[in-house]
């Protein structure tokens, strides 16, 4: 008996794609690409998903659930991923996973024996940032019995074929090796949209929380593209480590939407949501103009004439 499963992640400027399979009670596999470029995720990911199936020697009708990133990212990505995840659910009669972008994030955190705090930031842009504060349970916590059947464990990791161009080194992935039945990050705070600027006192304050909460947790880890993108700008919180991974991995989503599938989480394809966070992200042509401008949310006031 072979399990299947096909995750999408198109958060970012990045598209990528993931195959999870896993043979009876054998160790998962993961072969994953990315292809980099801006506004062709919907010409690109059914391709792509074509190219693993056909790469596994699978057909879509083998495939056994869909997981998709579902956000906080950019608006028409996530839109391109779950829409592409709607529709393989609907036709091949086969549950849904919605898997956070954040999550996604920290999982690339390499686990250890102790929780860990995550603070995951990427960039809103117009100066703000989405901001998650994640748990990462202990390795130790793994239920024993959720392990393969082997010797083995942890997940086989592989780029798919394709070229340079449109693949992710399985080396970039932070650990290259994991057990595959870690458990799921768990949210502690957000996700939530803040001025980046605002973003450092924020973590400050709530950390002493957080580590509360991780009942055991001593280290607490930045990480995202805001970090880079935002520079100078966000001072370094005291008692934080800087991370080098910064933005959602595809594999990572087929990780964790196979472990949701696996326990029961997956969904009908038409209930799946996405999490956007923020709520308007442009101004009307009628607020335009009666000179409205710049970012809808930090605006004092709309006035009574838009519409």
């Amino acid at each position: 008996m072979i399990e299947t499963l096909i995750a999408l992640e198109t958060a970012g400027s990045r598209c990528g794609v993931a195959l999870w399979s896993r043979i009876g009670n054998g160790v998962p596999a993961i072969t994953h690409s990315v292809y980099n470029g801006v506004q062709e995720h919907a010409a690109q990911l059914l391709p792509m998903v074509s190219q693993h199936l056909e790469s596994a020697g699978l057909r879509p009708a083998d495939l056994n659930a869909i997981a998709f990133g579902q956000g906080p990212g950019a608006f028409t990505g996530l839109r391109v991923a779950c829409g592409i995840a709607q529709g393989m659910g609907l036709a091949l009669d086969v549950p849904v996973v919605a898997v956070s972008t954040h999550a996604a994030v920290a999982d690339r955190v390499e686990r250890t024996v102790e929780p860990q705090i995550v603070a995951v930031a990427m960039d809103a842009r117009m100066a703000e940032v989405y901001v998650t504060v994640l748990l990462l349970p202990g390795q130790c916590e793994a239920d024993p019995r959720q392990l393969p059947q082997s010797n083995q464990s942890a997940v086989q990791w592989a780029a798919a074929p394709g070229g340079d161009r449109n693949v992710e080194a399985a080396a970039s992935l932070a650990p290259p090796l994991l057990h595959w039945a870690a458990p799921a990050p768990r949210v502690l705070a957000g996700p939530l949209l803040m001025a980046a600027a605002d973003l450092p006192v924020w973590l400050a304050q709530g950390r002493q929380g957080w580590l509360a909460q991780g009942k055991g947790a001593r280290v607490a880890w930045l990480i995202g593209e805001a970090w880079a993108a935002y520079g100078e700008k966000l001072a370094w919180p005291t008692g934080w480590a800087m991370h080098a991974a910064q933005a959602p991995c595809v594999a990572r989503v087929a990780r964790l939407g196979a472990l949701a599938w696996r326990a029961g989480k997956g969904q009908d394809a038409a209930d799946a949501r996405l999490v956007y966070v923020r709520d308007k992200v442009a101004f009307t042509m009628a607020e335009r103009a009666i000179g409205l401008g710049g970012n809808p949310r930090m605006a004092s006031a709309l006035g009574e004439n838009a519409k």
